[in-house]
């Protein structure tokens, strides 16, 4: 099984975030295991591995990544550094949540159920339901 990682667009205004690796490339994980942490110019985002096995990563050498790149993978089964690369440049990797069963709205869900921390700089109404939505969860 594997697990790709690929930037989303997390706001309207940002083409480009900058990453930090928490993991580094061929490191063993656990499923929960922070991964990647994401900076927007509004949010910090943290991404966890989902299951056990051994994180991948294409970004080298920058601090920077485009929306929509691929940011690596998380496999169940340890590979050699050019098997990695050719899995990543030929984009080879599974899609993790792509079930055709599954409507938008699920898969919106389980993201939502691997956030682990959420900051809300403000207040005011807006905050009142981000507040109400996290709690309900």
């Amino acid at each position: 099984m594997e697990q790709k990682i690929v930037c989303e667009q997390y706001n309207a205004n940002d083409d480009i975030y900058f990453i930090e690796f928490i993991e580094q490339s061929g490191n063993k994980v656990n499923k929960g295991d922070l991964l990647v942490v994401i900076e927007t110019s509004k949010a910090t985002i943290d991404l966890y591995s989902d299951f056990d096995g051994f994180f991948y990563s294409n970004i080298v050498n920058t601090n920077e990544i485009k929306v929509g790149e691929t940011i690596g993978f998380v496999s169940d089964k340890k590979i050699s550094e050019s098997q990695e690369l050719e899995k990543i440049e030929s984009n080879e990797l599974s899609d993790y949540d792509t079930d055709t069963k599954s409507s938008s709205f699920e898969k919106n869900e389980i993201k939502i159920q691997n956030i682990k921390r959420i900051a809300v700089i403000g207040g005011g109404k807006a905050f009142d339901q981000i507040y109400d939505l996290v709690a309900n969860l």
